[in-house]
Order: C-alpha cells, then structure tokens, then sequence
C-alpha cells in the first residue's frame, strides 16, 4: 500500500512539474518572440489540429503570406478569429500592403465563404493538444476552482511523502569485525632491556623478606652460650 501511494505521489508530482514547465515556456515565448496562444474550438483542421489545441501564431505581413501556409486572422464578419490554410492571395493595395486571401479548412471541402482582407496575420508555429481544453477552462469560475483544489492537493502530496518501507528481516547489515588492539613491539633478538620499574619493587620486597630469618639463627645462638654459661662449674 505504501509502495503504490508512493508510485501515485511521484506520477502526479512528476505531471504537474511538467505542465507548469510548459507553461512557463509558452508564456517566456510570448513575451520575447512575440508569441500568441489561441484555443482551437473546432475540427475544421483536424486531424492535423484537432479541437481543443493551444495554437501557437506569431504576427506577419500580408506580403509575407505564401498559398499553402496555415494562418489565424479576424473572420470577414469580425465575429472572432479563423485558422485556416490559404488557398489564394491577391494584393489589392500594393502601398499600403494590403491583400485579399481566400482560406479553406483542412476537413472542408470547399474555400470559406468570403474572402479575407488583410494587413497582417497569425502565422501558425505550432499546437499542443489538450491545452486548449486547459486553457479554456482556466476562464471560467469552475475552472479557477479546479486551479485552487488541485494545487491544495499537490501540495498536500508534496507536504506528505509517505514512510519509507521497511527493510526486510534477514537484509539487515552483519556487524563486521571488531578492530585489533594495538601491541607494543616485541624486542628484538640484539636489543637489550633493562629491569623495569614493577622489577625492582619485587627485587626490593624480596630482599626484605629474605633478611628476616638471618635474625633467627642469631637469637638462638645467644640462647644457647647463655645456657652453656649457667652450666659451666664454678672454680
């Protein structure tokens, strides 16, 4: 169980990191090449850009626009932007770089209905499935408290890591040797060594004892001259 909650934590972990990366990248992008992210909320590009891919643009001149390039400009209506491939150009106002394009859908089989009149447009770089889907959900209340739920759960993930298993009987470590007490070196066969100092104490305690019954025999020969004396008769 632990083992799986640890696999779990680091899997999510591990996607969040990688999804704040990218946003981080995509937003840097934006400031220093002039970047535009857009949300792709139909198929008329599938399969090459399917609904619900971030698509990435950056601006460019009408007189910069080739046949066959994919572009996002303002819908001839000006109700909001269309990606479409472009299928012809025409310049219409050569000093002022203005042309007129006709666009059609990668799934459609026929052009877009109006013409596009134009200065400059969103070349396409490139897309990200699914981020688009993000991206848009991110603008809604729902979405800002999705945002505010899972950061409070990747950070409970982060504050929580789980123990650590632990090892099993029979792995544990066998303690190794003890180490050797130092020795003193032994002296060699030409080396000399003088009596040390425990050596003359028990010389010193062993004379003194060997002394002692010297004054034993003394004491008993002057018991017996004093006996001899008392028997010697008088003159």
């Amino acid at each position: 169980m632990r083992t799986a909650y640890r696999v779990f934590r680091a899997t999510v972990l591990n996607v969040a990191a990688a999804l704040g990366l990218l946003s981080i990248l995509v937003f840097t992008a934006s400031l220093a090449f002039d970047v535009r992210a857009h949300n792709v909320i139909s198929g008329s590009m599938a399969p090459g850009i399917p609904t619900g891919s971030l698509l990435l643009t950056r601006p460019v001149a009408a007189a910069d626009i080739r046949t066959g390039d994919i572009i996002t400009t303002e819908r001839a209506s000006g109700n909001g932007l269309v990606t479409h491939r472009v299928t012809g150009i025409r310049e219409i106002e050569s000093a002022n770089g203005i042309y007129e394009i006709t666009m059609r859908g990668d799934a459609n089989t026929s052009d877009d209905p109006q013409p596009y009149t134009i200065r400059e447009a969103g070349a396409y770089l490139t897309h990200i499935p699914v981020l688009g889907f993000v991206a848009t959900l991110l603008q809604t209340r729902a979405g800002i408290l999705t945002v505010i739920a899972a950061g409070s759960f990747l950070l409970v993930l982060f504050l929580f890591p789980g123990r650590a298993p632990e090892p099993e009987p029979g792995l544990e470590s066998e303690p190794g040797p003890e180490p050797e007490l130092a020795r003193e070196p032994e002296p060699g066969p030409g080396s000399e060594s003088g009596p040390t100092p425990e050596t003359h104490v028990a010389a010193a305690a062993h004379g003194a004892h060997a002394a002692e019954p010297t004054a034993e025999p003394t004491a008993a020969a002057a018991d017996t001259a004093s006996s001899r004396s008392q028997r010697a008769p008088a003159p």
